[in-house]
């Protein structure tokens, strides 16, 4: 089939659309799937590509309890992540500022298997965090597709195969 251009106008009616919404992401996706349904008049599938290993970008400790913390991972395909960690000592919130910036420092930019696969002297509180830090991320590693948005279907529905009866036995 020969490539179809929009319209000038129609182009111009999308970019704004989608600036509208730019720092949304969860809008755009959204918009993404009414658009294409709608051009294509058919039903459209939107996910956030992901790419098959996630990467540590950063994290924050943040001190609940003198035993417990909320442990915010910031992965590099715009995912954030929370999780309460309990410890066996009493922690401060300079001891897990601390931790946070050596892991940081350590971690940046590795997966879950490099940051499993790397020694460093650790105390039992940094262990924790690695520990958890690497299960969410291979958590996260296994999820195949985030939230598909889906748009179209009746669109879909109207096709001649789902409208004429002689078509659909």
């Amino acid at each position: 089939t020969e490539d179809a251009e929009l319209p000038l106008d129609e182009q111009h009616r999308i970019r704004a659309l989608f600036g509208e919404v730019e720092e949304e992401l969860d809008r755009w996706l959204k918009l993404a799937a009414a658009l294409v349904a709608r051009l294509v008049k058919n039903a459209a599938l939107v996910t956030f590509p992901r790419p098959s290993r996630c990467r540590f970008r950063h994290l924050e400790l943040v001190a609940v309890h003198e035993f417990l913390a909320l442990l915010v991972l910031v992965l590099s395909e715009t995912i954030l992540r929370r999780q309460l960690l309990s410890f066996n000592e009493p922690v401060t919130q300079d001891q897990l500022t601390g931790l946070a910036n050596k892991l940081n420092a350590a971690h940046s930019g590795l997966t879950s298997s490099e940051i499993s696969a790397k020694k460093l002297e650790a105390c039992p509180e940094e262990e924790r965090v690695k520990e958890a830090v690497v299960e969410m991320m291979s958590a996260e590693d296994e999820m195949e597709y985030d939230q598909p948005y889906l748009e179209g279907l009746r669109l879909m529905l109207g096709q001649p195969e789902f409208t004429e009866r002689d078509r659909m036995l």
